[in-house]
């Protein structure tokens, strides 16, 4: 094995997103059985069955994130991540491949070559506060409130916020 890549951007993903990760060979070699990649995903690794590339020198593992998993850069659990299956894969002259992976973070390895986020925690709201002196205020009246969440956000359309007013009907 000469690396680990993705070709997908370096970005976060959440939960149902694809991420094919491409494990590179110095040749070209033949696939049987069912290779598997274990992937560091949080609390429970991700075990990720081989998908294609089968006599190129590339093999594909399509990874789909679940709401469990989470990573502050994806990466393999260590450098026997990377096991045949019970079948095997081997050159042309039928030469069984080393499954050695680089070490996780170390030149070669999928945190290596690229910036995978997998981040499935919603964010929550912290704090509600206004930054509007107390007082009494009438119809009209623009009083600011600022809402504060665990992480940064992304506000699309025009979000509202319901507030009680102590009117009754």
């Amino acid at each position: 094995v000469t690396g680990v890549t993705s070709f997908v951007s370096d970005a976060s993903y959440n939960a149902g997103s694809e991420i094919p990760i491409y494990v590179i060979f110095s040749e070209s070699v033949t696939v049987s059985g069912t290779p598997t990649l274990t992937l560091e995903t949080g609390s429970n690794d991700s075990t990720v069955n081989y998908s294609s590339g089968s006599g190129s020198s590339t093999l594909i593992f399509t990874y789909t994130v679940t709401s469990e998993d989470t990573s502050a850069d994806l990466d393999y659990v260590a450098t026997n991540s990377l096991s045949a299956g019970g079948g095997s894969i081997a050159d042309a002259a039928g030469n069984a491949a080393t499954l050695t992976l680089a070490t996780p973070g170390a030149a070669g390895s999928l945190s290596n070559a690229k910036d995978i986020v997998v981040d499935t925690t919603s964010p929550t709201v912290t704090n509600v506060t206004s930054s509007t002196s107390d007082g009494t205020y009438n119809e009209g009246d623009a009083i600011s409130i600022q809402v504060t969440f665990s992480e940064a956000v992304t506000v699309s359309g025009t979000p509202t916020l319901t507030l009680e007013n102590g009117s009754s009907n």
